[in-house]
């Protein structure tokens, strides 16, 4: 994130920028897609997993296509983009911060100290 603002749109080192963030972006995504919806199925019911697994994909799919073309029309005003990003970072974090004690799992284990 250091470099981005730094890149300059037309300069010759924007492509190499672009193209390394892209590809961080492209290996990192599924490993963060593998384990949210692993957690989502351990503190979501049975019956209601089905529909909450429908609309966790719906939301990942949906930001998929939107966070591209939000980034493309941010791209000249580069720290418009990255404060967006810290504002959505640190709502997520208070909100897991809010219903982080509410957190069951399904089957607790029983720790024997």
């Amino acid at each position: 994130m250091i470099a981005l603002p730094i890149s300059k749109v037309g300069t010759q080192n924007f492509p190499v920028v672009f193209l390394l963030f892209f590809i961080k972006i492209y290996f990192v995504q599924p490993l963060i897609s593998v384990t949210t919806t692993s957690l989502f199925i351990q503190y979501i019911k049975a019956d209601q997993q089905g529909f909450g697994l429908g609309i966790q994909r719906a939301v990942i799919n949906i930001s998929g296509i939107c966070s591209p073309l939000y980034a493309g029309l941010l791209l000249g005003t580069t720290w418009i983009m990255l404060l967006s990003l810290l504002i959505i970072l640190v709502i997520a974090t208070i909100l897991v911060a809010v219903v982080y004690r509410s957190f069951q799992p399904k089957n607790p284990m029983n720790y024997q100290h």
